[in-house]
């Protein structure tokens, strides 16, 4: 799997739009309320923290088509899961109430979501 997460960061393009920048923005630093801010100077969404600003702004110069069928990911995990289920075939998440599997966290929640609904609403405490 890291194999296949690094190939799709490797095959990263510029989204057409953002083709005449000579290399990725950094988030901009805001004070509110004796608080950091960082914005995004290409469409100034504000985050609490740095790092989430700095993968928004990857997401919104970056996007990642897939090798197989040209599909465009906004993010190389995006990319990397669609090839796995998509191509691949490959079921790396597995239901913890039953033995089946699949391909993304996204199916795991909506399988549990109806065929295990008391078990992944129920929270249980421990102490």
């Amino acid at each position: 799997m890291d194999k296949l997460f690094e190939h799709a960061k490797n095959h990263k393009q510029r989204k057409q739009v953002y083709a005449h920048l000579p290399a990725e923005p950094s988030p901009e630093v805001l004070t509110e309320n004796d608080q950091m801010k960082y914005q995004c100077p290409l469409c100034k969404k504000v985050y609490g923290r740095k790092d989430s600003c700095r993968k928004h702004i990857s997401s919104e110069v970056w996007e990642y088509p897939c090798s197989y069928c040209g599909i465009i990911s906004a993010t190389a995990q995006a990319c990397m899961y669609h090839t796995m289920a998509k191509h691949l075939h490959m079921q790396v998440f597995d239901c913890p109430h039953c033995d089946k599997r699949f391909a993304t966290h996204y199916a795991l929640s909506n399988h549990q979501e109806r065929s295990h609904p008391q078990s992944s609403s129920q929270v249980t405490d421990t102490q």
